[in-house]
């Protein structure tokens, strides 16, 4: 673990966070993660796009207790947004 740490520069800590799900990976870290695995960079896009869906459609599930709508205009905006933010730290 230390020498993949060391490879994309984090700490064997971090990573052992991330393993627990204790805390997530920065977008850096994950895209230098994809290099030393040797990954295209469309899979780690991919991920992080259906992981955006899938936080967005459990707010819209919760949300009658977050006491607001949610229109499918700010959703379409959410992910246009992860869209602009994956292509432009590639």
């Amino acid at each position: 673990m230390q020498q993949v740490a060391d490879r994309i520069g984090v700490t064997k800590q971090s990573i052992s966070e991330w393993e627990t799900g204790e805390s997530n990976p920065g977008l850096p870290a994950l895209r230098k993660w994809v290099k030393a695995l040797k990954l295209p960079d469309s899979e780690i896009d991919e991920w992080i796009e259906e992981q955006a869906v899938q936080r967005v459609e459990a707010i819209m599930r919760d949300k009658g207790r977050l006491g607001r709508e949610i229109r499918q205009a700010d959703v379409e905006a959410l992910l246009t947004a992860v869209r602009k933010t994956l292509r432009a730290n590639r």
